[in-house]
């Protein structure tokens, strides 16, 4: 059975939840009205009643409203077997941990430890790390990174957990060495996880609201963006051998979300089959053992820093969107 939520409806396009949670509904309608979805809008500041941070697209739907029906002078929402009144008041039961992998030793950045560059302000691992903290469908965040950097992340990032949970554990070698050993420490007490490369600070709001509905519709779920650029199959003389066929492809972005218990065994089948090392992405490891993994909605703008030219466009992405942001404050409730 689905958890209960209670909310309260209000008039207009918007109804108003209680702190933690906003809820947008499309086109409500009189008693009996069909209704086709439903979108949560997860509130990123602690504010009142009303304080919205963004209305986000269709693409990311948690639920399915199925019967909309007049209830006690209200409106009574009904999906699945799972009710919602119009009262107040809120169980959140899809709650994740969220792993950054933040061990590599950023060989193709020339300037030192790319997470700690500025980024308008704020570096690449706080800005990372605050995409979550702020969430209320976040129960934890852990940072897996070398031995030696964990009291300095520690600390580094006190400033951007606005009293969420933060776990700084020793990373391993590869990417999914420090999944693993993140899955494995007893701190992941959530039914799901997402897992989300550091060194993307400037990720949409919408990407990773798409990722958390799709895990928790599909078991699986990853952003993904159309491939835009004419690829070329090159050989070892230096020669171009073919075009490749681009219909199909499409790049993996992060977070990378599961339910928990899926990808703890995705990884214990993958490692006990000695087929673990060749997994450069936690949604192969779902791909590896049989699983089905769903595509959401990815994002250019969702950019990975790699270079310092990637350090300079992710700080102008992230000045702008808070100008934006400053903006919308002053003037307006998105």
């Amino acid at each position: 059975m689905l958890p209960r939520l209670n909310i309260r409806i209000d008039r207009g396009p918007v109804s108003v939840a209680p702190a933690e949670l906003s809820l947008i509904i499309q086109q409500p309608g009189v008693c009996g009205k069909q209704l086709e979805s439903l979108l949560f809008v997860n509130q990123h500041h602690a504010g009142t009643e009303g304080d919205y941070h963004r209305i986000h697209p269709l693409g990311s739907v948690y639920l399915h409203v199925q019967d909309v029906h007049g209830a006690g002078g209200g409106l009574g929402l009904f999906v699945g077997q799972g009710s919602f009144s119009d009262t107040l008041g809120m169980a959140m039961a899809d709650k994740f941990t969220v792993i950054l992998p933040a061990a590599g030793n950023s060989t193709r950045f020339a300037a030192g430890d790319k997470l700690l560059v500025d980024i308008a302000g704020l570096t690449v691992l706080q800005r990372a790390v605050r995409l979550f903290s702020r969430r209320a469908d976040v129960a934890a965040i852990i940072v897996a990174t070398g031995e030696g950097r964990r009291d300095v992340y520690r600390e580094h990032l006190q400033s951007v957990l606005y009293d969420k949970p933060l776990h700084v554990l020793s990373g391993g070698s590869e990417r999914w060495e420090s999944v693993y050993k993140a899955l494995s420490s007893g701190m992941v007490e959530t039914p799901y996880v997402a897992v989300h490369d550091a060194a993307r600070p400037v990720t949409p709001v919408e990407v990773i609201d798409g990722a958390f509905a799709g895990a928790v519709l599909h078991g699986a779920a990853l952003p993904v963006l159309a491939e835009p650029a004419t690829l070329k199959r090159m050989g070892p003389d230096g020669l171009i051998m073919q075009t490749v066929d681009r219909a199909g492809l499409f790049q993996a972005q992060t977070p990378q979300c599961f339910r928990t218990e899926l990808l703890r065994k995705g990884f214990d089948e993958l490692i006990r089959a000695d087929r673990i090392r060749h997994v450069t992405d936690d949604a192969q490891i779902i791909e590896s053992t049989g699983g089905r993994v769903a595509g959401t909605r990815g994002d250019a703008l969702n950019i990975k820093v790699t270079t310092a030219g990637d350090a300079r466009l992710c700080a102008a992405i992230a000045a702008g969107v808070e100008d934006i942001a400053m903006l919308d404050n002053g003037s307006r409730r998105l």
